[in-house]
């Protein structure tokens, strides 16, 4: 449910600073929306822009992706795995040699 908060929850909801908080709002860094002389923050579009700020290693390190209970996962690992053994056992090759 989206909410709109004040930048002092806003520091906290996202674990920065008020002052660069404040900052990155004036500059247009992160979705934030002026009304009078206080900038309101909407919890939703935070959510938003830190799931597109967040770098591509943190996001595999911090998500459970839970393949074994997954059917839509697991199933194309196990098929990748059979095309693989099938290539494999076809050419008689037994191994694969990175350089």
């Amino acid at each position: 449910m989206s909410k709109w908060i004040k930048i002092e929850e806003a520091a906290n909801y996202i674990g920065i600073g008020e002052t660069v908080l404040d900052s990155m709002a004036k500059e247009g860094k992160i979705p934030a929306n002026k009304v009078e002389n206080k900038w309101l923050f909407n919890t939703e579009s935070l959510d938003a822009w830190i799931k597109a700020k967040k770098p591509i290693e943190a996001f595999f390190l911090t998500t459970d992706f839970n393949i074994e209970e997954n059917p839509q996962l697991r199933e194309p690992q196990i098929n990748a795995y059979k095309s693989i053994y099938d290539y494999f056992k076809a050419s008689n090759n037994y191994s694969a040699h990175l350089n």
